[in-house]
């Protein structure tokens, strides 16, 4: 299980994209502020494992931004990006994820930025959910009402946190 922190301007992104994480079996803290984020990953007691951060922020600061400020501090922090615009240009060393995107791509962009680990996905987690979440992507509202009850982005009951 890795602790990671996912920022996203869009609290219903955050949203969504966290209860993919923590259904995927991760410590998820989600944020839709980038100074909150920053803040959280100088001041966290404990360790992050991976920033998830969007490509286009609003209020100033841009999620390249936020990458090098979050490297200033924690100069070996996996970052992925994920993003809706298909015209973003991703540096080299850049691991860009877009916007919407399948369970599947979510895990095999961790195991990029994240080389050796094996992903927690469990046995109900099928290629359907994949196709499931992806359509139900542009119902965020629905998805926050859901999580909001206790049930993840594929609509399954989240797994309880200790």
């Amino acid at each position: 299980m890795l602790r990671i922190l996912c920022l996203d301007d869009d609290p219903i992104i955050t949203d969504v994209m966290t209860g993919l994480l923590e259904e995927l079996g991760h410590d998820v803290i989600g944020t839709a502020s980038a100074s909150d984020a920053l803040d959280m990953l100088r001041h966290s007691p404990a360790p992050f494992h991976l920033l998830m951060v969007d490509v286009h922020l609003a209020n100033g600061i841009d999620g390249r931004g936020v990458a090098q400020l979050a490297h200033e501090t924690h100069p070996d922090l996996p970052i992925i990006h994920f993003t809706g615009d298909t015209l973003v240009s991703a540096d080299s060393d850049m691991i860009v994820l877009p916007k919407p995107c399948t369970m599947g791509m979510l895990e095999a962009a961790i195991a990029k930025a994240i080389p050796g680990h094996a992903p927690p996905r469990t046995a109900e987690t099928t290629s359907a959910d994949d196709t499931a979440w992806t359509m139900r992507w542009g119902a965020g509202e629905r998805f926050a009402g859901a999580s909001a009850a206790g049930r993840g982005a594929t609509g399954r009951p989240r797994a309880a946190r200790s």
